[in-house]
């Protein structure tokens, strides 16, 4: 935008490049962005003064996603959303929990697990993931399905994830239950 030289002649002659910034912009003869692109004022200031949006701001690459976020001029779904960060990002600086990000379908639940940032048990209980993945992806035993009530003994068996004698052996399920479903030979109780 013209300034007329006789004005900006004395606004420079004041040796305050504030005053020359504030006062060029409230009397409309530059805009708030020709104002940053000339160094007169810095991307802070334009936002703390309401002359430019937080947005604007990341768009023209004047500030960091990760700036935006620390000085709260944005919320941290908000930079997701606008897919600003990674959601990994946004975990990793704890700006959202792990839980945040598979509500929001930012994640997968195996993600997340092989990231440490869950459990495998809070995956289950949260019904993210079967108990059965669980196992088949080796984050639980077995045994730990069953003494947590994830599966019963008769699954465990069906899948082959225990044998019918580990489950006797453990007193998971009786002998005579075993037999009657044919998982053991009636040799087994000579």
């Amino acid at each position: 935008m013209w300034v007329p030289d006789l004005v900006r002649r004395r606004l420079d002659e004041r040796g305050s490049r504030c005053m020359l910034a504030e006062s060029l912009w409230e009397r409309h003869w530059v805009s708030a962005e020709s104002l940053r692109e000339r160094h007169w004022v810095s991307a802070e200031s334009l936002w703390e003064r309401h002359w430019v949006s937080a947005e604007s701001l990341w768009e023209r690459h004047w500030v960091s996603a990760e700036s935006l976020r620390e000085r709260h001029w944005v919320s941290a779904e908000s930079l997701r959303e606008r897919h600003w960060v990674s959601a990994e990002s946004l975990r990793e600086r704890h700006w959202v929990s792990a839980e945040s990000l598979r509500e929001r379908h930012w994640v997968s639940a195996e993600s997340l697990r092989e990231r440490h940032w869950v459990s495998a048990e809070s995956l289950w209980e949260r019904h993210w993931v079967s108990a059965e993945s669980l196992w088949e992806r080796h984050w639980v035993s077995a045994e730990s399905l069953w003494e947590r009530h994830l599966v019963s003994a008769e699954s465990l068996w069906e899948r082959h994830l225990v044998s019918a004698e580990s489950l006797w052996e453990r007193h998971w399920v009786s002998a005579e239950s075993l037999w009657e479903r044919h998982w053991l030979s009636e040799a087994c109780f000579v």
